[in-house]
C-alpha cells in the first residue's frame, strides 16, 4: 500500500472514472482540504490505533472520517482482489492436470468427478415414528 493518502485519492479515482470535482462532492470538502489529505501519511490498517489516526486525519482534513475510512477500505479491498496471486486459472492443458488449477476448484470438482451424493442429514429413522 501506498505511503500517502494521495496514492489512495489517485487509485479512487481510477477506481470510480472520477474527476477531482466527483471527489470532491463525494467526500463534501474543498480543494485546500483535499490537498491536505493528499500529504497525509496513511495509517497501518492492521494497527490497533488505526481508528484514532483516522479520525485526525479527518479532523485535520474536515472530512467525515467514516467517508475516508470507506474511500480507503474499498481501494485496499480492490487492490488486493486486482493482485495476480489472487487470480484463479480456470483454463486446463489437458484433463488429467489440475496445475492451474487452485485447490478450492480442485476440491469442488472432486464430488462431480467421484458422483458422491452430497451429505444429507441422516434419513434412517422411519417416517412412521414421526405421526
Amino acid at each position: 500500500m501506498p505511503e500517502f493518502f494521495g496514492a489512495v485519492l489517485y487509485r479512487f479515482r481510477q477506481q470510480e472514472n472520477l474527476t477531482e470535482q466527483d471527489v470532491l462532492h463525494q467526500l463534501g470538502t474543498t480543494p485546500a482540504m483535499l490537498d491536505r489529505l493528499a500529504l497525509c501519511r496513511l495509517p497501518d490498517s492492521n494497527s490497533p490505533e488505526f481508528l484514532a489516526q483516522m479520525r485526525q486525519i479527518a479532523a485535520f482534513t474536515k472530512i467525515d472520517v467514516e467517508l475516508l475510512i470507506a474511500l480507503l477500505r474499498q481501494v485496499e479491498a480492490v487492490d488486493a482482489l486486482a493482485r495476480p496471486r489472487n487470480i484463479i486459472r480456470l483454463d486446463r492443458p489437458n484433463e488429467t492436470t489440475s496445475s492451474f488449477e487452485s485447490g478450492l476448484l480442485t476440491a469442488a470438482r472432486d464430488r462431480e468427478l467421484t458422483n458422491e451424493p452430497p451429505n444429507t442429514p441422516d434419513d434412517s429413522s422411519p417416517q412412521e415414528d414421526r405421526k
